[in-house]
């Protein structure tokens, strides 16, 4: 770390408080512009992941729409139906 020294004049201290100034002001202006850079990313990634969602939920809707048609529904069901009375039971 740095060791300030004290300046020796007054017009020394205040060229220091002005290039302190100026080094805070940089600072902040960056920190602002990084918190915009970092909002927009944000933004972005929650737009992807919502359309990333979309994209699941209708490959999930088609892969079960296809297995729908798929199915032979002239098969017997794997258990007898409640009303069937010759399922016995």
């Amino acid at each position: 770390m740095m060791e300030h020294f004290p300046a020796e004049s007054e017009e020394e201290r205040h060229q220091e408080y002005q290039e302190w100034a100026g080094t805070l002001d940089a600072l902040e202006a960056m920190v602002e512009e990084i918190r915009t850079i970092v909002g927009y990313r944000r933004t972005l990634l929650k737009n992807a992941d919502k359309t990333l969602q979309e994209f699941q939920d209708t490959i999930s809707a088609m892969v079960m729409a296809e297995e729908f048609v798929r199915k032979d529904w002239t098969a017997e069901p794997p258990f007898p139906e409640e009303d069937d009375p010759d399922a016995g039971g």
